[in-house]
């Protein structure tokens, strides 16, 4: 497998892994964030609020679990690259 198809591999990876978490991330926050402003308004039990907010942790730790799956494959794709030293850019000035 050639270098350029690993690096582009990755970088679609990547790309998906932003995309759908960006999905994800948004109605959790949007979910939490009014959870907060019907509680400070006293309108919501707080039983309901301590199971949406137990809600809202699984969530987090399934998707915490995910990005370390992800993590956890790159680095595996990246220990597999040959001779990875010379991809490494050289530190400079950034004037030449």
């Amino acid at each position: 497998m050639d270098l350029n198809d690993i690096a582009a591999f990755i970088f679609v990876l990547l790309l998906v892994g932003m995309f759908f978490g960006t999905i994800l991330v948004f109605p959790i926050m949007r979910k939490l964030a009014a959870l907060l402003e019907q509680k400070l308004q006293n309108r919501l039990p707080d039983d309901v609020m301590v199971k949406e907010l137990r809600n809202v942790g699984a969530a987090l730790q399934v998707m915490q679990h995910q990005m370390a799956q992800l993590a956890e494959r790159q680095s595996r794709i990246e220990a597999r690259l040959p001779d990875a030293d010379h991809l490494k850019l050289p530190v400079g000035s950034g004037r030449e």
